[in-house]
């Protein structure tokens, strides 16, 4: 079981990361890409352990896709009041959904996906 997000999604995502000065993640299967690696983007390896994200031009290049795209900021106030509302847009418009584990990070995934399917499948 497979889903990725489309291809106008994770334009749209770069482009409100670009606009909001956020960072971002994108994975691929067990890789995972970023085009600034930031802080915020070292913590999620650092802190939570997650792969050193691969620094890359443009995410929305990246042709094989992405399964989830993390949006993140240490702002929570930000991420919550003017970046989810805009990413929410992105999401209804693509076939997408955003969730939030955390209070500095969003995440935008493909409709119909969650951790709890990925398993069972």
């Amino acid at each position: 079981f497979e889903k990725k997000l489309t291809s106008n999604a994770v334009e749209a995502c770069e482009k409100l990361v670009a606009e909001t000065k956020t960072s971002m993640i994108a994975y691929d299967g067990d890789n995972l890409y970023t085009t600034d690696l930031t802080q915020t983007v070292l913590n999620l390896h650092e802190i939570y352990g997650e792969p050193l994200s691969q620094e890359i031009a443009s995410i929305a290049a990246h042709v094989s896709g992405f399964h989830k795209i993390l949006v993140c900021d240490d702002d929570a106030k930000k991420l919550v009041t003017v970046v989810r509302p805009q990413l929410e847009k992105v999401a209804a418009a693509n076939n997408a959904r955003v969730t939030q584990a955390v209070p500095t990070m969003l995440e935008l995934i493909p409709e119909g996906c969650s951790k709890a399917l990925g398993v069972q499948k």
